[in-house]
């Protein structure tokens, strides 16, 4: 039998490990994740947040889909800068979820956007339901 002391620090160490992996991983914060990353033009990190709906398309199509995105924002000068983003609100409904950001770029050009998401492998990951309002 293991002494109370170790059974507190085991115990203590085990709530803090599920502490740390139930951080950054509801909808909310996949949905900043991918904003970032295709702010940033990072379409190799965004393909891991793309649930199966996505792969109707086919990755090779959908990547040429997201670099040309890239590529356009890059051409408006809209890649790369400063982003701040806002969480307005996060719904979930079973293995659902909406979620809508309020992205603001550095000149202070701000747009709201909202994303779907689903539940797959205990992951949240976009659907192709996302849309954009000013």
């Amino acid at each position: 039998m293991m002494p109370p002391r170790s059974r507190i620090t085991t115990l203590f160490a085990f709530v803090l490990a599920l502490m740390i992996a139930a951080c950054g991983t509801g909808p909310a914060d996949v949905a900043v994740k991918v904003s970032k990353h295709m702010a940033a033009g990072e379409i190799d990190a965004v393909m891991p947040h793309l649930s199966s709906q996505f792969k109707v398309i086919g990755e090779d199509k959908l990547r040429a889909i997201l670099q040309s995105m890239a590529a356009e924002a890059m051409k408006e000068g809209k890649l790369g800068g400063k982003t701040d983003i806002e969480v307005i609100s996060e719904e979930i409904q079973g293995d659902f979820a909406t979620v809508v950001l309020r992205i603001k770029d550095e000149e202070g050009d701000s747009r709201e956007v909202t994303f779907e998401l689903v539940r797959e492998d205990d992951q949240w990951k976009l659907t192709p339901g996302d849309t954009e309002s000013k």
